[in-house]
């Protein structure tokens, strides 16, 4: 389920509002479905009346957007209890009896990992867009990790999926595009662009001595 609003005022202020609802049959009862808002905000300073006679200015935006992405990237049911089925272990008289016994522990508060993002945009063209810039940078948060962790061997399960720790992102890129040639039967267009991005890892979840 996804919606959408847009709003535009005299070509300078623009804003993009969506909510987003996605649901996974991954996740626990109760927990299957994740909210996901966004918004994103622009100011065209280009086309302030201030700036009504700098002709050679084709474009100089200010951009700003925050939102809230999910990740269900774990098998189907992992949150329940699974069963195997055993038909040679116990013999009643003449026949082997099938047997049923716990191969997965459940999980009844497994549900979406989150990420959330901001990101500010700066984006400058000139000369009848013969050069362009563009400068941003952002940050991202993930929490509620979706990690499979040793389980106690004393409970008889290995393993089990949970929401636990976080991690960052934090980075920014610069281009520069320049349309240096621009003829019916020849195009030469040059780009660079820079970027850096630093990850790290804030919480793992569990606690060493």
């Amino acid at each position: 389920v996804i919606a959408r609003a847009n709003y535009s005022y005299k070509r300078r202020y623009y804003a993009t509002v969506t909510m987003r609802a996605d649901g996974a049959s991954n996740f626990a009862a109760g927990k299957k479905w994740g909210i996901f808002p966004a918004a994103a905000l622009r100011w065209s300073i280009a086309n302030e009346p201030w700036l009504k006679d700098a002709h050679w200015l084709n474009d100089l935006s200010i951009r700003l957007s925050a939102g809230r992405s999910g990740n269900d990237s774990v098998g189907r049911y992992v949150s329940q209890m699974l069963l195997t089925t055993n038909s040679s272990g116990w013999l009643f008289g003449d026949s082997f009896e099938v047997s049923y016994y716990p191969n997965r522990i459940n999980n009844p508060d497994l549900t979406w990992e989150k990420t959330d993002s901001y990101n500010v945009g700066i984006d400058f063209s000139v000369l009848d867009n013969r050069i362009e810039f563009s400068l941003e940078g952002y940050y991202s948060k993930t929490r509620d990790l979706l990690l499979s962790i040793q389980n106690p061997h004393v409970t008889g399960f290995s393993t089990r999926y949970e929401n636990i720790g976080s991690t960052q992102n934090v980075g920014g890129e610069f281009s520069i595009t320049s349309r240096n040639i621009t003829r019916s039967n020849f195009q030469w267009t040059t780009n660079l662009t820079i970027s850096h991005n630093t990850s790290k890892v804030l919480d793992l979840g569990m606690d060493y001595d």
